[in-house]
C-alpha cells in the first residue's frame, strides 16, 4: 500500500499520513506518535486540497521544486523489495531472531520497514546496527511447513476479532491482547 507522510518541522513524532482506503483517501494525524483522527476524502476533494497545498508551498518558495532527499547517507542501498537480514535476537524490541531474512516493504529517512509475513504485519528498524542487506538470500524450500504464529501474535488476531467493526487503535487493540495474554 502506497502512503505519503508530512513530518513536521519542529516534531518528527507530528505526522499526517495519506494513504488510500477503498474509494477514499484517508489523512490520518498523529500528534507525539500517538493516534489523534483521521479524516476520509472523496477523491475529487483529495485533489482539491492536494493543489491547495501546493499553492501554499509556492506561495513560500515560488515554485520550486527541491531533489527528492535521499537515505542512502543512513541506510545506504537499501531500498523496498531488498532482502535484509536481522544482526540481533528481539532488535528494537521485535519479535525477530539473529539471522532472519525480511523483505523490505518501505524506507524512510527514520526507519526500515519490513513485511513479517508470517506473522501478518510490519517490523520498524531505526538503527542500522539491527539489520544488514542481503545479497544471496538461499531460496526456501517449498517442503517445509510455514512456521507457527507466535503466541502474541495469536492475542492480536482475537483481540481484532472481538473488537469487530467497533473502532479501535492501536493502543486500545494491544490493551486489550494484553489482557487475554493475561498480562
Amino acid at each position: 500500500m502506497t502512503e505519503y507522510v508530512a513530518i513536521c518541522s519542529s516534531d518528527e513524532d507530528d505526522t499526517i499520513t495519506a494513504s488510500v482506503d477503498g474509494k477514499a483517501v484517508e489523512l490520518l494525524a498523529r500528534r507525539g506518535g500517538r493516534h489523534m483522527m483521521e479524516t476520509y476524502l472523496p477523491v475529487s476533494d483529495a485533489r482539491t486540497f492536494a493543489r491547495g497545498i501546493l499553492a501554499l508551498a509556492d506561495e513560500i518558495d515560488g515554485g520550486e521544486v527541491a531533489e527528492e532527499p535521499t537515505v542512502t547517507a543512513k541506510w545506504g542501498a537499501i531500498k523496498p523489495g531488498d532482502k535484509v537480514r536481522i544482526l540481533i535476537d528481539t532488535a528494537e524490541c521485535a519479535d525477530v531472531s539473529a539471522g532472519d531474512v525480511f523483505t523490505v516493504h518501505k524506507v524512510d529517512e527514520r526507519c526500515v520497514t519490513v513485511d513479517d509475513t508470517a506473522n501478518g504485519g510490519h517490523w520498524y528498524f531505526s538503527n542500522t546496527e539491527s539489520i544488514e542487506l542481503v545479497d544471496d538470500v538461499p531460496a526456501e524450500p517449498t517442503d517445509v511447513p510455514a512456521p507457527a504464529r507466535s503466541s502474541r501474535a495469536k492475542y492480536v488476531e482475537e483481540a481484532k476479532e472481538l473488537l469487530g467493526s467497533t473502532y479501535f487503535d492501536a493502543d486500545s487493540l494491544t490493551r486489550l491482547a494484553e489482557f487475554l495474554a493475561g498480562e
